[in-house]
């Protein structure tokens, strides 16, 4: 498995500049606290990229946790397992431990990452805090950000400690306060690739003094010495030090210049291109990039391309494919939001229209009637702000769909219900006719229409119904207020995601039978809200629901 996993994921390995330990923190006023690390891989190889995708996450659990876990063999150590929905990735497998085990349990998955991938890649350890610990593995290299130094010896004694127990440090920075005193010169803080710091102006000339590093962005807070800068060079050029070095910038607080430039650049030595040459330009690779944490990373997933003329015949065969292989168990839907988009004409594929009104009312229904008369079974139609002008055809398939969403700014429930077959229907809109309301429940009454209606929801924006005069009018029955009556509530045919799944429960006192089969619905009127459940049961099966 591993071998065939290998060879189709070639390319995407070989994307991959490098595998990312990283610890979270959790911030609480001013004190860090460090949370679950997360494995990450970084995408793409050329120095602008930034995106990490999560691979996995690790959890220390107390001894009388209880989790539903799976475990595997992972590099010969087996580690408890879990699958958690992650606010970046859709789903990510979470490694569960207890503190004990926590060396351990990384250098397992350490290795599994080098026996899998290899070694060409880089491996960091990025810690956020001078409290953390840092494994100590093979071929893993780490990046230090301290974010604030308050300079104390323990302070001090702890980033030394971090520093000589340390694997190859890749990058130290410090961001929030200056580094105020000069580390010593046998440090291993002058032995990292690449420094990213704060400092004043007594610690820069230590900092330039010592560095055998490649990379170094400094920041000084107050005033500069130009004797460090020249002193720098001058060391760079005779050899004597800064062998290793690639990059240097030195930053300025904001609105401040450097002063005294021709002294400078005299006192170094300086050699000019001509101005009418064009100089080379210099650019390297990062040592270390930094992750773009607050940006969702996109999900990867397989594109096929086709001719126009083969769309039928493609989408057919994906969904033969997912028809074999899953079966028709689940649902298929297809969402289109556009009347001009295509939809293929396969089986066992359900239609979910939502559209907004653009153009006529006569040109909105013409382009609604010519996309469903050719679609697959209506699973949901929704649309905002509807205008019909008149009644549609009886035999239109909107009729047919199980369930419509309509937001209209006229008062035509009647219209809009009209031949409505399906299970559920819910409309938003200004004002409504009592009358149509009215009309709607002698004819369900009736068993004349709406004979597979499960649901419906009518919400007014302004004003509330007149319930006595609706409940009068349609004769509807009373349940005895001192008892309390079942909740009629029911899993949605369509629902968005963050949406609730089932429909708002209706729990009241009225109700209505069918004259027909003596079947009974739940009717409520609270304020603007009529709602309508349709139970599948007669009034006496109803009725013994009743405490």
């Amino acid at each position: 498995m591993k071998n065939i996993i290998k060879s189709s994921q070639t390319k995407r390995f070989n994307s991959i500049p490098r595998i990312v330990y990283v610890y979270d923190r959790i911030q609480e006023g001013r004190v860090y606290i460090p949370t679950k690390p997360r494995i990450r891989y970084i995408n793409g190889r050329t120095r602008t990229a930034r995106m990490a995708e999560l691979i996995i996450e690790t959890v220390e659990r107390q001894e009388d946790a209880k989790h539903d876990y799976f475990q595997l063999n992972v590099a010969g150590k087996l580690i408890d397992f879990e699958i958690r929905k992650d606010f970046f990735q859709d789903y990510c497998p979470v490694a569960s431990f207890l503190s004990i085990d926590k060396e351990s349990v990384m250098e397992s998955i350490h290795n599994y990452f080098l026996d899998f991938i290899g070694d060409s890649v880089d491996y960091h350890w990025i810690a956020e805090d001078c409290k953390l610990s840092i494994s100590q593995l093979q071929n893993l290299s780490t990046c230090l950000s301290v974010l604030h130094i308050d300079n104390g010896l323990d302070d001090m004694k702890n980033l030394e400690a971090i520093f000589s127990s340390s694997p190859a440090l890749k990058q130290i920075e410090n961001g929030v306060k200056p580094l105020e005193e000069p580390f010593s010169p046998e440090s291993k803080f002058s032995q990292a690739e690449s420094l990213k710091l704060k400092l004043n102006e007594k610690t820069l000339l230590a900092v330039l003094q010592h560095f055998q590093g490649r990379q170094a962005c400094l920041k000084c807070s107050s005033s500069f010495e130009i004797r460090a800068l020249t002193n720098f060079v001058n060391r760079w050029k005779s050899g004597e030090a800064f062998q290793k070095l690639e990059y240097l910038k030195v930053e300025l607080p904001f609105g401040t210049e450097f002063e005294g430039i021709p002294e400078i650049l005299n006192s170094i030595g300086v050699k000019q291109i001509d101005e009418t040459q064009t100089p080379l330009e210099h650019c390297l690779h990062r040592v270390c990039i930094p992750l773009s944490y607050g940006s969702r990373c996109p999900t990867r997933f397989p594109m096929i391309a086709f001719n126009q003329c083969d769309k039928q015949s493609i989408f057919e065969s994906i969904h033969n494919y997912l028809l074999d292989f899953f079966g028709d168990t689940i649902e298929y839907e297809w969402i289109i939001t556009d009347f001009q988009f295509f939809v293929p004409r396969v089986q066992h594929l359900s239609l979910v229209l939502n559209f907004r009104n653009t153009g006529t009312d006569e040109e909105n229904i013409e382009r609604l009637e010519n996309i469903i008369s050719l679609s697959p079974i209506m699973k949901h139609v929704q649309t905002t702000y509807w205008r019909p002008p008149g009644t549609l055809k009886p035999e239109s398939k909107l009729y047919q769909a199980e369930s419509i969403s309509i937001v209209q700014d006229v008062p035509t429930i009647l219209v809009n219900l009209g031949c409505f077959q399906g299970k559920q229907a819910s409309f938003r809109c200004h004002s409504c006719r009592i009358f149509d309301l009215i009309e709607f429940v002698n004819r369900w009454k009736s068993g004349e229409a709406f004979q597979n209606l499960e649901h419906l929801e009518i919400i007014l924006n302004h004003t509330d119904f007149p319930l006595n005069g609706v409940l009068n009018a349609i004769g509807v029955k009373y349940i005895d207020l001192v008892k309390t009556p079942p909740t009629h509530t029911l899993p949605k045919v369509y629902f968005e995601s963050g949406h609730k799944p089932n429909t708002d429960p209706i729990n009241s006192h009225t109700y209505v039978e069918k004259e027909t089969d003596n079947r009974v619905a739940s009717m409520s009127i609270e304020g603007t809200t009529f709602s309508f459940g349709v139970w599948n049961k007669t009034e006496e099966e109803f009725l013994a629901l009743v405490k």
